[in-house]
């Protein structure tokens, strides 16, 4: 009797740890993101002007609507940037890794380029529209969040 309770208790432990281990596959399968096709929330909390290498008070967020359009909000405005992608380059299969996509981007006439990138442990998206017109945007945000929409 005291032979089948273990059995009884290893074979329960054994189905609970191959259900526990199959439900973490389904949610790390749950998490990926294809920013060629993903709707992304980029949150951002600090940011740096390049045109003058001056760290910039500034948080906010950006939407990614696959490789088509860009949104932009500033928190503590009522502002959207809407940016359209004309072309997309590079290929970041896994955003946990080292990697990045280069957006070329319009936005009311403007031309310039949307850079998301990871470098090491950090995560960045650098906004560059400074060479359409030298007062536009030259911005290098450091991401702290991102969750698929």
């Amino acid at each position: 009797m005291n032979k089948k309770k273990y059995y009884t208790t290893a074979f329960m432990k054994l189905i609970v740890f191959l259900m526990f281990s199959h439900s973490t596959t389904l949610v790390q399968a749950q998490t990926i993101i294809d920013l060629r096709s993903d709707d992304v929330k980029w949150e951002y909390n600090s940011a740096e002007d390049k045109k003058n290498n001056e760290p910039m008070i500034i948080s906010g967020y950006f939407v990614t609507h696959g490789d088509q359009q860009v949104e932009w909000f500033q928190n503590g405005t009522d502002t959207r940037y809407n940016f359209n992608i004309t072309s997309t380059s590079g290929t970041w299969s896994d955003i946990n890794e080292d990697g990045e996509l280069l957006f070329n981007a319009v936005c009311d006439d403007l031309h310039g380029t949307i850079r998301i990138y990871r470098s090491s442990e950090n995560l960045y998206l650098h906004l560059d529209f400074s060479e359409s017109n030298a007062l536009s945007p030259n911005f290098l945000l450091s991401i702290n969040s991102y969750n698929k929409l």
